[in-house]
C-alpha cells in the first residue's frame, strides 16, 4: 500500500505526509489521495505512518553507514562486501560492530548525531522486518497468495474425516456386540431406548474428545518443531496466539462433531436390541 501511495504522490510521499502530520492534516491528506483514485481505509493510517517513520529512522542509520570512513573501512575490517542494509543486519546480529563504527567516526570527527542505542534499535527493527518479509515470501512461494484451501487439501480433509467417522463407528459397533448382555440387563431393569442410545453417544463423544486432544497436542508439537527449524526465534517473538487458539477450537469442535455423528448408527443398534435375544448370546 505504501508503494502505491508513493507513486500517487510523485515519489514525495515521506515529505508530504510528514508535513501533513506536523500540520495535523493527515485526514485531509488521505482525502486528497482518495480524490486521486487511491482510497486508504482509516484503519491502515497508523500502519502507514509507522512505516514511514521507520523508513526515516533507517535512512538516518544508513547515512551514518555511508560516511566515507565506515564505507571504505568496512570491507577491510570485517572482510565482507559493504552494503548498508546488509550491514544493519550484521550489526543486529553482532552489536559489537558498533564499537568499531563509533571509534571510526570519532577518529575522523564525523560523529554528528550518532547515537549507539538508537542505531542498534533501528538495526534490530530492520532485521526483524526483513526476516518477516522473507518468511512471508517463502510461505507465498510454498502455498500461493490465496488463503483458500486447495482442492488437494480439501480432499485430504474429507478423507481424514471419513476415516475418523468409520473408525469410531466400527469401535462403537464392537462395543455394542461385546455388551449384549449388559444392554439386555439394563433394558430388563427398565432402561429406555433413549437412555441406551445416550450412553453410547456419550462414550463415543468421550473417545472423540480424548483422541482430539491427543491429536491436537501431537500436531501442535510437530508444527512447532518444523516452524522453529524454519524461522527460529521469530516464531516466538511474533507467535500467532489468537490464530492458534482459534484453530485448536475448530479442531476440538470437529472432534466432538465427528464422534457424535459416528455414534448415531451404533447407538441405534444398541437401542433397538431385543432383550431376550441379547440374553441368549454366550
Amino acid at each position: 500500500m505504501t508503494e502505491r501511495i508513493r507513486e500517487a504522490t510523485g515519489g514525495n510521499l515521506g515529505g508530504m505526509l510528514s508535513q501533513a502530520e506536523r500540520d495535523g492534516a493527515v485526514k485531509t491528506f488521505f482525502a486528497r489521495l482518495e480524490g486521486l483514485g487511491l482510497r486508504v481505509d482509516a484503519s491502515e493510517w497508523p500502519e502507514i505512518l509507522a512505516g514511514l517513520a521507520f523508513e526515516h529512522q533507517r535512512e538516518w542509520a544508513v547515512n551514518h553507514l555511508r560516511k566515507a570512513p565506515v564505507r571504505t573501512g568496512w570491507n577491510r575490517r570485517f572482510d565482507e562486501k559493504f552494503s548498508p542494509l546488509q550491514a544493519l543486519e550484521a550489526i543486529a546480529d553482532s552489536p559489537g560492530r558498533l564499537d568499531w563504527i563509533e571509534e571510526t567516526l570519532k577518529e575522523k570527527s564525523q560523529m554528528g548525531d550518532f547515537d549507539r542505542s538508537r542505531f542498534l534499535a533501528i538495526a534490530k527493527d530492520h532485521t526483524k522486518r526483513e526476516r518477516l518479509l522473507a518468511a512471508e515470501q517463502r510461505l507465498l512461494n510454498r502455498y500461493g497468495g490465496t488463503e483458500a484451501l486447495s482442492e488437494k487439501t480439501l480432499w485430504l480433509i474429507f478423507v481424514s474425516f471419513l476415516v475418523c467417522v468409520v473408525g469410531i463407528a466400527n469401535a462403537m459397533l464392537m462395543s455394542v456386540l461385546e455388551r449384549f448382555k449388559e444392554i439386555a440387563t439394563m433394558k430388563c431393569l427398565g432402561a429406555r431406548n433413549q437412555t441406551i442410545a445416550f450412553l453410547f453417544v456419550t462414550e463415543s463423544t468421550i473417545m472423540g474428545v480424548i483422541g482430539g486432544v491427543i491429536g491436537m497436542i501431537i500436531g501442535f508439537l510437530i508444527v512447532l518443531v518444523r516452524q522453529t527449524a524454519s524461522y527460529g526465534g521469530m516464531l516466538y517473538r511474533d507467535f500467532p496466539v489468537g490464530d492458534m487458539l482459534t484453530t485448536l477450537g475448530v479442531c476440538f469442535a470437529c472432534s466432538l462433531l465427528l464422534a457424535s455423528i459416528a455414534a448415531i448408527y451404533p447407538a441405534r443398534v444398541a437401542a433397538r436390541m431385543a432383550p431376550m435375544e441379547a440374553m441368549r448370546v454366550d
